[in-house]
């Protein structure tokens, strides 16, 4: 069951040729699997850009990425599968060697709805971490990105709370740094928050930006702690990977056990928009408002990777 497919345009041609190449999962490998059903199209790819697609659990041996009605290869793109392992199916004509499993195999959910339920980083590792698959493609020019956090983090010490990163760049990257204060990192240096004091319990926790004049706000339990101007005219890109529990120093990996997560995260909700300021005391109140469009704890895509615990 393959839940997304990432791939990298690795730029060593002419970048026109992968445009209109199609992503196809299925079990027929005839003619390069072109007849498997489509999860997804490549309209336009830049240089070194990374796009994601959803496939939706879509079930099939054969992942294919080719050019419709065009005799080419692509040379320039690297695949990435986020699947569920399956029993290896071996044909009779074709003996092949066995399919082992390691223990800490991913566990993929679609649509989850983990209301009133939380995931639970027991401890430091450079193993644990939860894959989000977005709703939307995360090439973003506002966000409001909200979650529920009970820490279980010593003092002075670098932790991670969202990680979200393409090929090349920190996309979009939120921290509680060595000295307390929250640090928010898009693409270069970071706005840095003034210290927060969290409480021995559930602490709600949002920030959110707009590109336009690049107002930025932190609010803590549904209270505005601090606005500053952050990365004005930008542009979150997508076709990254977000991770919760580690923090991503390469595309999907470089992890660092001392920086990540320990505790529990739930309730996380992102939109692609600056919510109102009553829809910010509403969500942490509880009350009901709009769930999250790119990520809603109610209906949830995620890989887990290690020892993570829905609880």
């Amino acid at each position: 069951r393959v839940h997304s497919v990432a791939i990298t345009n690795r730029g060593d041609c002419c970048r026109e040729r992968i445009n209109g190449a199609e992503i196809r999962i299925g079990n027929s490998k005839e003619d390069g699997g072109i007849n498997n059903p489509r999860c997804g199209v490549v309209f336009k790819m830049d240089y070194e850009e990374t796009l994601s697609f959803n496939c939706k659990g879509m079930e099939g041996r054969y992942v294919t990425v080719t050019i419709p009605d065009r005799m080419e290869f692509l040379t320039l793109c690297e695949v990435q599968v986020f699947a569920d392992p399956l029993e290896a199916i071996i044909e009779e004509d074709k003996p092949e060697p066995p399919y082992i499993i390691e223990p800490d195999v991913e566990i993929s959910n679609i649509n989850m709805d983990l209301t009133n339920t939380s995931l639970m980083f027991p401890k430091e590792s450079d193993t644990n971490f939860v894959n989000l698959l977005p709703d939307k493609a995360m090439s973003l020019r506002a966000f409001t990105l909200c979650m529920k956090l009970l820490l279980n983090v010593p003092e002075n010490r670098e932790t991670i709370l969202f990680s979200y990163r393409t090929l090349h760049y920190d996309e979009l990257n939120l921290w509680i740094e060595r000295d307390g204060r929250i640090g928010l990192y898009m693409s270069g240096d970071g706005l840095i928050f003034p210290r927060m004091k969290f409480k021995d319990e559930w602490n709600h926790l949002c920030v959110t930006w707009e590109s336009k004049r690049g107002r930025t706000e932190l609010w803590m339990n549904g209270r505005r702690s601090a606005t500053k101007v952050y990365r004005r005219k930008h542009t979150v890109r997508s076709g990254g990977l977000v991770l919760l529990g580690q923090d991503q120093d390469s595309f999907g990996g470089g992890f660092d056990k001392t920086q990540s997560y320990l505790g529990q995260i739930k309730d996380l909700q992102m939109w692609t928009k600056v919510l109102p300021l009553r829809s910010l005391k509403s969500l942490f109140k509880g009350r009901e408002i709009q769930n999250g469009n790119i990520f809603d704890w109610s209906s949830l895509s995620y890989i887990v990777r290690g020892n993570v615990t829905i609880v």
